[in-house]
């Protein structure tokens, strides 16, 4: 088990000292990954044309109902939320009975 520690260190210790020989063969395998993926996703798929599909589309008239009537529901609770007023709670309201004028 030593003796694989010692091959691992060995390992990593000539990889510092060649690091520019090293880091041109990962640049170089970068570039090259690079140009498969692009080659691949852009340049295979533009030569190849798909067949369009078209399917005809049916509608089931119950569920169609159920989704409008929905519809309808939520804009009466709307029309009735816009049509209540509400009181400003910023705004100072005061009593009729009580007048700021008598007091002194």
């Amino acid at each position: 088990m030593n003796s694989f520690f010692k091959k691992i260190e060995n390992l990593f210790w000539q990889i510092a000292e060649h690091y520019y020989s090293v880091f041109l063969v990962l640049v170089f395998s970068g570039l090259v990954f690079g140009a498969f993926l692009f080659y691949e996703n852009f340049v295979l798929i533009k030569g190849s044309n798909p067949p369009v599909v078209l399917r005809q589309i049916q509608i089931k008239e119950e569920i169609l109902e159920k989704i409008l009537k929905e519809k309808r529901q939520k804009e009466q609770k709307l029309m009735q939320i816009d049509s209540e007023s509400y009181l400003n709670p910023f705004e100072v309201q005061v009593e009729e009975g009580n007048s700021e004028e008598g007091i002194d």
